[in-house]
């Protein structure tokens, strides 16, 4: 006497919070995702980056229905407040500190989650690896948009027989590729800013105290304040004992730990 059956039913009204890393991606991808299953949406783009916000909000208010998906702009008082209605649905990406308060804000209204929070990202280089291969990716990986990407290798877990043979590469390799004309990497055109100063301030104390406690550094080094500037920076000789290595960087520095069997790596991961 039972019937079961399966219906698509749309969630209702999504709230979205980009960070500002990726702005523009970070507040569509969503946003369309949530449109095409038949729910209405609000934006509030990051305030840290103000002017995509704005460009953010004229497509969308120039092009969609208000009813249908809206932007607010402002900072953290004006996140409060729209926290504080009954959405159906949260994405959010950025920390964790902020994604505890999505999440009990969520709670309140019994709304689901989406959140993409910090990570460490690990990348594992083995003894039979292409060392050269794997430098001048991780010499990308680490350094495009300054480091400032969630899915970016925040540290290198490197086979001792090629550990030395790696650093030395992945520092040729980011000269080779950020610093060609040989101007040095503060002027070189594709070494982007830290967001801003307080975030440079937080990644340069992560390097303070890194160097502080023993690591060593294989190139790089250098931070500026004023121009919230960050060297493309590896470390050596770091340890769980610095903040660096229980912290997500979000920065481009990156972190190399020599290993000799393969259970020093899964027990370093976890």
């Amino acid at each position: 006497g039972k019937t079961c059956e399966i219906r698509l039913q749309s969630k209702g009204v999504v709230l979205n919070f980009p960070a500002y890393n990726a702005p523009t991606c970070e507040a569509f991808l969503p946003m369309f995702s949530a449109m095409a299953a038949g729910n209405a949406v609000v934006i509030k783009p990051s305030e840290h980056a103000p002017e995509s916000a704005q460009i953010i909000e004229e497509i969308v208010h120039s092009t969609l229905p208000s009813d249908e998906v809206y932007v607010v702009q402002g900072g953290a008082e004006i996140a409060q407040e729209v926290l504080a209605l009954p959405f159906n649905h949260i994405y959010y990406t950025g920390g964790n500190a902020v994604g505890k308060i999505v999440m009990k804000a969520a709670a309140d209204h019994f709304a689901s989650v989406t959140l993409e929070m910090g990570g460490k990202n690990p990348v594992i280089i083995d003894a039979t690896a292409k060392v050269e291969n794997a430098a001048t990716k991780l010499a990308w990986g680490r350094v495009m948009n300054a480091g400032q990407v969630c899915i970016a290798p925040d540290y290198a877990i490197v086979h001792e027989n090629v550990k030395e043979e790696f650093q030395t590469l992945i520092a040729e390799k980011i000269k080779t590729h950020y610093d060609a004309d040989n101007t040095g990497l503060e002027k070189s055109d594709y070494v982007p800013r830290i967001i801003n100063t307080r975030h440079t301030a937080r990644i340069k104390a992560l390097l303070d105290d890194a160097v502080k406690k023993g690591a060593k550094v294989v190139c790089g080094g250098h931070v500026n304040l004023d121009d919230n500037y960050v060297e493309p920076t590896v470390l050596t000789d770091v340890s769980e004992e610095m903040e660096i290595m229980r912290e997500e960087v979000f920065g481009p520095i990156l972190c190399v730990v020599g290993y000799k069997a393969r259970e020093e790596v899964l027990a370093l991961i976890k």
